[in-house]
């Protein structure tokens, strides 16, 4: 949701910047590429879109790519424990990330990023 909320507020303003936890692919490779231009390019130096994917998120995988869907842009992975230095900057459609470490639908790493889980939030 928060990706097709961003492809509409990037249309009508200019200065959008958008962050998504545990996004699964969203679209097609012309939908990837449309976000990819209006956010500034799939480079992390450049983007003002943040893909943020944690340990082995069962989500990010789907839906499949066998299937059309492709990512967008640039990925930031998040390994436990929590720290900068275990964060790595992936390309767009990569199995060297989270994609690719097997993650099954929703499990704990999709629940949990920043060693906070939706249970640890404040009604």
């Amino acid at each position: 949701m928060a990706a097709l909320c961003a492809a509409h507020l990037v249309t009508l303003h200019q200065n959008v910047t958008a962050f998504t936890y545990g996004e699964p692919r969203t679209g097609n490779a012309a939908f990837a590429a449309f976000l990819d231009a209006r956010f500034g390019g799939a480079s992390a130096a450049t983007t003002r879109f943040f893909r943020v994917s944690h340990e082995n998120d069962g989500i990010v995988a789907l839906p499949g790519a066998d299937l059309g869907y492709v990512h967008q842009g640039v990925e930031y992975w998040a390994r436990d424990p929590p720290a900068a230095a275990n964060t790595y900057v992936c390309g767009g459609e990569t199995l060297d990330c989270a994609a690719g470490a097997a993650g099954d639908g929703v499990n704990a790493a999709h629940i949990r990023y920043f060693g906070i889980g939706s249970g640890d939030c404040p009604a």
